[in-house]
C-alpha cells in the first residue's frame, strides 16, 4: 500500500507540470522502466538496473530538452506576434497623425491665412478708395484765391474789364499751386497711411506664423508622445513575456523530471 501511494505521488509530480507536455508514450515507457528497474533492484541484478537509470535519465532529458524547445518556441512566437502588433498599432498612430490630424490642421492654417490676406487686401483697397475721396474734399480755395476771386468780382461790377480779366493768370497760377500743394500733401498721407496699414499686416502675418508654429509644436510633440507611449508599452510587454520566460526555463533547471 504504501509502495503504490508513493507510485501516485511519483504520478502526479509527473503529470503536474503542465510546462511539459510529455507524450503517452513516453509516460508509458517511464513506467515501464521503473517497473524493471525495480524487479532488477528486487533480484539483485544491479547491472540491469543501473542500465534501467541510465534510460531514465536519458528519457528525463530528452523531455527537458523538449519542454525547453516548447518554452523557447512559445517565446519566439509571442514576441514575433508581439512584434507585429507593435508596428502595426505604430503604422496606425503615424498614419492618423500624419493623414488626419496634422492635415486636418494643414488645412485650417491655410483657410487661416487666406481669409487674413483676403480681409487686408480689402483694408488696403478701402482707405486707397477714402484717399481718393479726401483729395477731392480737399479741393477749396485758399484765402489768396478767395481774395483775388473777390477783386476780380469788383473790377466786374465796376466795368472794368481789362483789369478783371488780368487777374485770371494769378488766379490760373494760385490755382495750380493750391491743387499741386493739396495733391501732394493728400499723397503723403496716402503713402503713410499705406506704410502703417503694411506695418500692422505684417505684424498680424507674423503674429499668425508665430502660433501656427506653436501649435504645429505641440501637436508634433502629442505625436511623439503618443509614439513613445506605444514603445513603451511594447517593451514593458517584451519585458514581461521574456521574465516569464526566464522563470519556466529556472523551474526546469531547478526541479528535474521525477523520472526515477
Amino acid at each position: 500500500v504504501k509502495e503504490q501511494i508513493m507510485e501516485r505521488k511519483r504520478k502526479k509530480r509527473f503529470t503536474s507540470r503542465s510546462v511539459i507536455n510529455t507524450t503517452p508514450v513516453a509516460h508509458r515507457y517511464v513506467k515501464i522502466l521503473q517497473m524493471h528497474k525495480k524487479a532488477c533492484e528486487q533480484t539483485g541484478d544491479y547491472k540491469e538496473a543501473e542500465q534501467a537509470k541510465r534510460r531514465l535519465r536519458a528519457l528525463q532529458q530528452h523531455e527537458e530538452d523538449k519542454c525547453k524547445r516548447i518554452i523557447s518556441t512559445k517565446h519566439q512566437t509571442e514576441l514575433l506576434a508581439l512584434k507585429a502588433t507593435y508596428r502595426e498599432e505604430i503604422t496606425e498612430i503615424q498614419r492618423k497623425w500624419d493623414e488626419d490630424i496634422l492635415q486636418a490642421y494643414k488645412d485650417e492654417v491655410a483657410s487661416q491665412m487666406i481669409e487674413l490676406k483676403r480681409r487686408q487686401e480689402e483694408e488696403l483697397y478701402y482707405a486707397s478708395q477714402n484717399e481718393g475721396r479726401s483729395i477731392s474734399v480737399l479741393g477749396g480755395r485758399s484765402p489768396k484765391l478767395t481774395e483775388l476771386k473777390k477783386r476780380q468780382e469788383h473790377l466786374t461790377q465796376l466795368g472794368k474789364y481789362k483789369d478783371a480779366v488780368k487777374l485770371n493768370r494769378q488766379i490760373r497760377e494760385i490755382k495750380e499751386l493750391d491743387s499741386a500743394k493739396q495733391n501732394r500733401h493728400a499723397n503723403e498721407k496716402a503713402s503713410q497711411r499705406m506704410q502703417f496699414l503694411q506695418h500692422k499686416h505684417n505684424k498680424e502675418i507674423n503674429a499668425l506664423e508665430i502660433k501656427i508654429s506653436m501649435n504645429w509644436s505641440k501637436l508634433w510633440n502629442q505625436r511623439k508622445r503618443d509614439i513613445e507611449l506605444v514603445k513603451k508599452r511594447f517593451k514593458n510587454t517584451a519585458l514581461d513575456s521574456t521574465e516569464k520566460y526566464k522563470q519556466e526555463w529556472k523551474r526546469i533547471i531547478k526541479k528535474p523530471l521525477p523520472l526515477y
